[in-house]
């Protein structure tokens, strides 16, 4: 009775999300190539998916040293880790971002996109079906399924993606707003 939740937030961007009709659709993953952020199940998907009109940015690197060999994809253009200003940049230049994850805390990566006016593809996994609502903020698919994921891919749309980017940044301000978070632990305090 005395526990209260408080969301993690992020600082909303004043970005308005765009389209633009004549270019490829980008997806966009950030985070470690392992097993828990499931990015073995998006390059299956991806794959599966093949369409031409699509191009995926992976950010990150894999940590332990039995990470296998990234494949070789001409449409996949793989990123280390980089500063937090070029991270916004890639964010930026994106559609739609994508978190297969197997489990997760409470994942930030999803919030920085939708900040960002980026619509997010998850996995059902945790916490992350509190911050991607199917159809109205990105579109969800049950966690390690790649025939899932790649349908979704197969189905992709810019006026549909953009509709639910501006509906992610929305959810960011008024729910997982840096501020709000601020305000809902000091009035805990008091």
């Amino acid at each position: 009775k005395k526990m209260k939740l408080i969301y993690n937030g992020v600082h909303p961007k004043n970005i308005v999300p765009t389209i633009n009709l004549d270019t490829p659709i980008k997806l966009l993953f950030v985070g470690r190539l392992d097993f828990q952020k499931g990015f073995d199940v998006l390059i299956k998907a991806y794959q599966l998916a093949n369409r031409n009109d699509i191009s995926l940015t992976a950010v990150g690197s894999a940590v332990n040293e039995s990470a296998q060999e990234l494949p070789q994809i001409d449409s996949v253009q793989y990123l280390s880790w980089v500063p937090a200003t070029q991270v916004h940049e890639i964010y930026q230049n994106a559609d739609i971002l994508v978190v297969p994850s197997r489990w997760e805390g409470f994942a930030m990566v999803p919030l920085e996109g939708m900040s960002m006016g980026l619509a997010v593809i998850s996995s059902d996994c945790t916490s992350l079906p509190e911050v991607v609502s199917d159809n109205v903020t990105g579109y969800t698919f049950p966690s390690g399924d790649h025939l899932a994921l790649a349908k979704i891919i197969s189905s992709l749309d810019k006026v549909k993606i953009h509709k639910l980017s501006k509906n992610a940044q929305q959810l960011v301000i008024e729910k997982f707003n840096a501020s709000k978070m601020i305000e809902q632990t000091f009035e805990s305090y008091t």
